[in-house]
This record gives C-alpha cells, sequence and structure tokens, in this order.
C-alpha cells in the first residue's frame, strides 16, 4: 500500500499579507453604515476613512530603516531621494500614416529638385504643340458659340432692328427711302421732312417683316456672335494651352520619379528620416507625495499627516441602483452601479491636502525599445533617451481638495438605434471630478497672495545645477533635481469641477478594432432625457414662453411637444451647475452641511471670482487686484494675468478616438 504525503510549506508573502490587512484603515464592509442619517445619504457599502495620512514615493534604499525624511542622521536634502517612480512605457504600434507624410516629404523635395529639368525639356513644345492647339480651338469655340448665343442673341437682334447707330439694319433701311424714294422732287416735292420721315419708318417696318431682311439681320447677328465666340476660344485655348503644357511637365516629371530606381531611393530618404522622428513619448512620475498641506510651494512633501473623511462623512465604495433611467431612448430602466465617492464637500472645512510630484518627460524615436528592467523599472536600452528631449517639471499644489468627487460605473441600456450601436451594452461612467482650494475666491488679491491654496508648475532647476550622469534617475540611481524656489507658473485658487457623464448623457468606454473610444455620448432630442440635463437660467430663459417657474419652489418646467410621440407634455428642467460654491442641493448629515454632488454643468474659476446668487453663474474679477494666473521668473518677480472664469459648460457631445494602436 502506497501513502501520499503532502507537506504544505508556510509562504512568506501569506505573512506580508496577513500583517498588510491588520494595518488597513477601519472599515466597514458591505453593511449598512451604523450613522442612519450617513446611510439615507450614501446606502450601503465600504466606508474608508484615512487618520494622519501621509505618502511618497522613494527610491530604494535597503540601508535605511526610514524614509529620508524621518532619517536618524538626516539627510540635508530629503527630496533629493524622491525617485520612486510611475513610468508610462511607450509600447507604439502602427506608424504607416507618419511614414506616408515622410515619404510625401521626400517625393516633394525630388519633384521640385527634377521640375527645372522637365519644364525646359516639355513645357515650351507642349505649348506649341499645332495639333492639339487646334483641338482645344475648336471645342472651344463650339462651347463659346452656344455661350455667346445664350447670352447676347437678344441684345443684338434688338440692336439690328433699332437706330441706335445709322449703321443697324433698321437705320439703313429708313435712309435707304429717304435717300431714293421720298428724295423725288416731282412726287414728293410739298411733303414736309417730318411726313417723308415717318413714310420712310413705315417702309422699313414693312421690310423687315419680309423673308430677306428677316435673313439678314439674323446673318448680321450670327456674325457678331462668331467674332465674340472667336476671341473667348482664343483667349481660353491660350489658358488651356498654358494647363496642358503643365500637365506634361507634371507628366514628366512623375515618370522620372516612378523608376524603381527612384522608389527605393525615396524610401530610403524616409526611413532615415522617419528614424530621426520623435513621435513617442516615455513618462517618469517621480516622487508622487500625499501630506498635509502648508504655505510652501516648493516643498513637495511635508513629512505631516492628514486626516481624509469621518465616520459621518467617508470614503465610500458601494453598489447601488439608478430606478426610471432613460438614456439614448424614451424607454425606462434601472441601471445597476458601482461607485467610489470621495468624502462629500463640506461647507465649513473641506478635506484639503498637499500633492507634489516631479516628472521627466522624454520624446522617443518611433523604433525605441518599450522593453523593461525588472530590477529597476528603466528601459533595457536607453540609447534615445536625451535630455535634450526632455522636459523636467515639478507640480506642487497645496490646499487641494477633491471632495465631492464621484465616479459610476455601470452597463448601458441598450438602444435600436443603428447610428448609437455603439452605445449598447458597453462600459458606462458618471462621473463629477472635483478639484477645488478655495471656498470663497471673491476675496484673492493680487496684494495679498495666498500660497496655502495654490498650485505651482515649474521647470527651472536650482542653480548651480548639478549635471546627473544619466538622463533621468530611473537610468542609475540617482538623486531627484532641486527646483529653483521662485520659477513657475502659479494658479492661485483653482477651483475645478468637471461633470463627465452622467445616467442619462453616460460617458462610454468602447472599442472599434484595434482602437479605444472614449465618448459623452449625444444628447438625444427626447424631452424626458434632455430636460434631465439641461439648466435654467433665469436672465435669459425668462422669455422663453413655453418655461413656466412655479413661485413657490423656484422650479422651472418646458412645455414641449415630444417628436416621438406627437403629444405635448410638460417637463421639469432639473440640470444644474456644479461648482465650488454649490453643486446641486446641499445635504445635512449628523448637524453639518455639505455640498451634493448631482449636477450636469462644469465649472472652472482659476483666482479671484464671485458668485451671483439671483443668476447662479460665476463672474471673474475684474478689479486692479483681481488675479489668479501669476508667472514668476528667477528671482520671483511677477506678472499677474488676472483671473478665469468657465461657467455653466455642457458637454452636448465629446468623442476621443485613438489611431494605430
Amino acid at each position: 500500500m502506497t501513502e501520499l504525503v503532502r507537506f504544505h510549506r508556510f509562504r512568506r508573502r501569506y505573512l506580508a499579507l496577513t500583517i498588510g490587512l491588520m494595518m488597513l484603515p477601519t472599515a466597514h464592509a458591505m453593511q449598512e453604515l451604523s450613522d442612519h442619517s450617513l446611510s439615507d445619504t450614501t446606502g450601503e457599502g465600504v466606508a474608508l476613512v484615512l487618520d494622519n495620512f501621509k505618502m511618497v514615493f522613494q527610491g530604494p534604499n535597503d540601508i535605511s530603516k526610514n524614509s529620508t525624511y524621518n532619517a536618524i542622521d538626516p539627510y540635508k536634502k530629503p527630496e533629493a531621494y524622491d525617485t520612486g517612480f510611475i513610468r508610462i512605457i511607450p509600447t507604439g504600434g502602427s506608424y504607416q500614416k507618419e511614414f506616408s507624410k515622410l515619404y510625401e516629404q521626400e517625393y516633394q523635395k525630388a519633384y521640385q529638385a527634377q521640375y527645372a529639368t522637365s519644364k525646359a525639356n516639355v513645357y515650351n513644345s507642349s505649348l506649341n504643340n499645332a495639333a492639339q492647339k487646334t483641338n482645344i480651338y475648336n471645342q472651344q469655340l463650339v462651347l463659346a458659340k452656344a455661350e455667346v448665343r445664350n447670352l447676347r442673341y437678344t441684345d443684338f437682334k434688338n440692336f439690328e432692328t433699332s437706330r441706335a447707330t445709322p449703321d443697324t439694319v433698321y437705320s439703313q433701311r429708313i435712309q435707304y427711302y429717304l435717300d431714293n424714294k421720298y428724295s423725288n422732287v416731282w412726287s414728293y416735292g410739298t411733303w414736309s421732312k417730318e411726313r417723308k420721315e415717318a413714310a420712310a419708318i413705315a417702309d422699313a417696318n414693312a421690310d423687315l417683316k419680309t423673308t430677306a431682311w428677316i435673313n439678314e439681320i439674323e446673318n448680321r447677328v450670327t456674325a457678331k456672335i462668331n467674332n465674340e465666340a472667336d476671341f473667348l476660344a482664343n483667349a481660353r485655348t491660350s489658358l488651356l494651352m498654358q494647363n496642358y503644357a503643365a500637365q506634361q511637365v507634371d507628366s514628366d516629371v512623375k515618370n522620372v520619379l516612378d523608376t524603381a530606381e527612384s522608389r527605393s531611393s525615396l524610401r530610403t530618404k524616409a526611413v532615415a528620416a522617419f528614424g530621426n522622428t520623435k513621435n513617442k513619448a516615455d513618462v517618469f512620475i517621480y516622487g508622487l507625495a500625499l501630506s498635509a498641506s502648508n504655505s510652501d510651494l516648493n516643498q513637495r512633501f511635508s513629512n505631516s499627516g492628514f486626516n481624509w473623511g469621518t465616520a459621518e462623512n467617508p470614503w465610500l465604495f458601494r453598489a447601488g441602483t439608478e430606478k426610471g433611467v432613460r438614456q439614448f431612448e424614451n424607454t425606462p430602466g434601472d441601471v445597476g452601479y458601482l461607485a467610489l465617492e470621495a468624502p462629500l464637500l463640506s461647507t465649513l472645512s473641506p478635506n484639503v491636502f498637499k500633492m507634489g510630484f516631479w516628472a521627466d518627460l522624454f520624446s522617443r524615436s518611433w523604433n525605441s525599445d518599450y522593453l523593461v528592467d525588472e530590477a529597476t523599472g528603466a528601459p533595457i536600452d536607453s540609447s534615445d533617451l536625451s535630455a535634450n528631449s526632455r522636459l523636467r517639471l515639478q507640480f506642487v499644489a497645496n490646499g487641494l481638495s477633491i471632495d465631492g468627487t464621484q465616479l459610476r460605473l455601470f452597463q448601458t441600456m441598450e438602444t435600436k438605434n443603428a447610428e448609437n450601436s455603439q452605445y449598447n451594452s458597453t462600459l458606462g461612467m458618471a462621473s463629477i471630478l472635483r478639484l477645488n482650494t478655495d471656498l470663497t475666491p471673491s476675496n484673492v488679491s493680487f496684494t495679498a497672495l495666498n500660497n496655502n491654496k495654490a498650485i505651482r508648475i515649474s521647470t527651472a532647476e536650482q542653480e548651480p545645477a548639478v549635471t546627473p550622469a544619466a538622463a533621468t534617475p530611473a537610468l542609475n540611481g540617482g538623486t531627484a533635481p532641486l527646483f529653483n524656489k521662485n520659477e513657475g507658473l502659479y494658479l492661485y485658487s483653482p477651483n475645478i469641477n468637471l461633470v463627465l457623464g452622467n445616467m442619462y448623457q453616460p460617458f462610454i468606454i468602447g472599442s472599434d478594432t484595434n482602437n479605444i473610444i472614449l465618448e459623452i455620448t449625444r444628447i438625444p432630442n427626447i424631452p424626458e432625457i434632455y430636460t434631465k440635463i439641461y439648466n435654467y437660467y433665469s436672465d435669459t430663459d425668462s422669455a422663453n414662453k413655453n418655461i413656466t417657474v412655479d413661485s413657490s419652489t423656484g422650479k422651472a418646467s418646458l412645455s414641449v411637444k415630444n417628436p416621438e410621440t406627437g403629444t405635448t407634455g410638460i417637463y421639469e428642467i432639473s440640470g444644474s451647475t456644479c461648482s465650488v460654491y454649490e453643486c446641486g442641493k446641499n445635504i445635512s448629515i449628523g448637524g453639518a452641511t455639505y455640498q451634493s454632488s448631482a449636477a450636469t454643468h462644469s465649472s472652472i474659476t482659476i483666482g479671484t471670482a464671485a458668485y451671483d446668487a439671483s443668476t447662479k453663474r460665476i463672474n471673474a474679477g475684474t478689479g486692479s487686484n483681481a488675479t489668479g494666473i501669476v508667472f514668476k521668473n528667477l528671482s520671483g518677480s511677477p506678472v499677474n494675468l488676472g483671473s478665469v472664469a468657465i461657467d455653466g459648460v455642457l458637454i452636448q457631445h465629446l468623442k476621443i478616438k485613438t489611431t494605430g494602436l
């Protein structure tokens, strides 16, 4: 009898996983939250609260037991070791379009070089080609005769039957009778001049009705038509012969360049030019850091923790169902979704933090290697990673809050519309991205700039700059650069609230063969849908006779005929704008007031901005001290470009499609 004995070894990664789970912050797993008001607001899900949280990406240092910011033997410049990185690796794809463009450029160079020779050989002989000229003239003469006859026949005929000049048929017949008939003194000597002229006119009128003189008029008209047609035909023939000669030159050039030898030479040049192009991006994002906010815009990491969420207002990952949703057609349905929701934005004390990183962005050649060194994360072949093709920058944000940000993922509803077939049952997203720094931007002043609520993007390194051994630290484990403390673009009190898709107008993520499609879908002409999205503006929409406003609630309704049913209905206009001042109706939880995250329009302000509650609009500051966008040089001298307000933005339709992946 044989007995099989199996030995199960305890793996170290199981121990690491167990320790990691034990260290996770407190969470409530897929159960109704204990606070009844919170569960009414957020539903059921996993709640997450981060206490005294901070993080920074630093490079590997097996000797140190702490980060450089907490070392027992402190580093003089701990930020120089912020070299842990996230890399966006270029894999490339089809470069046929790029190559075709370069081949065409080489072809045009060769074309221009050959053109002078071909013109000298071909142009004059082609221009003076008698047979071709006669053929073109005859064709143009036929066309010109028909054209002139159509345009001038009536004018010429009226001319010949008038007394406009002595040379017309009519004038000549009148003069004939005056000279030959009514000049006879024996017969008409007693007639007055007027009587003779009247009689001559009568005789001439009678003549013009006879066949002989009708033919005479026709012959004269035809002669005039032929003269003008000949002039036009000659002029047009001259131009067409020039075009013909140019075409012969073009054909000669193309014949010269269309040989196998020439095509091979052009391709070789295009390949060489293509090899020198920089059409790939390689991005290294170093030292990504989150920490407590302060007033230093040259410090990426403050080394102090911050609290992100509370038991009453946590991060939330949950599942839910939106009922009665209409997306592409006027057929309601229930849509299930997964939602990741940041804490709601408090109207008094939002969760704020500092965010910082620095980055090296390279442009690389089309054939650069995308293979990765597994030990370092750097490219195996870094021959074309050059500092000459690099953008190095630092990003620091103080007082940043993403409270109120919300992301919902769901499967889109089906549609029978063939034009919207790509919308069917694909991945849909409804999101509100909120990046706010200042709840009261109306107080921002150029004379009192506040670095506690600002974003700085800088590129100048600290002087004297140290020349590194490699173009980026990932290649050799080098240190991070130190940046100048003043230079850069400063954005004071930026408040960015972007609505990217909602349940009625989803943001879809799809594919077309090898390409990725990102699309905010079209708003259909269905009142049940677009009235859920559009906003009411009292200063402009009050003149619309089809809109009524309930004086007690302030809600606006639209009376409109449904194009599908043909019936007129009343629909509440329920869209709204998300800004730092409001984002739908406020919510009260545990006695505290929070902004909602239900809106359809976006808002962006930078710097001084004031809110008009009567119109629900934000206006950029126009005073002499209004500010928001400021440039500073190495010494810190500021240049104020003023403030920005972009309010009430509705994306009707947006489609982004990648190519060549």
